[in-house]
């Protein structure tokens, strides 16, 4: 299970892209 959420962290380009999706998702809520 981790190598398949280090695949899906890595296709989304990292913890600064997470951020920046959270950044943009969390006022919308």
């Amino acid at each position: 299970m981790s190598e398949t959420k280090k695949s899906l962290y890595e296709r989304l380009g990292g913890y600064d892209a997470i951020t920046a999706v959270a950044n943009d998702l969390l006022p919308r809520l």
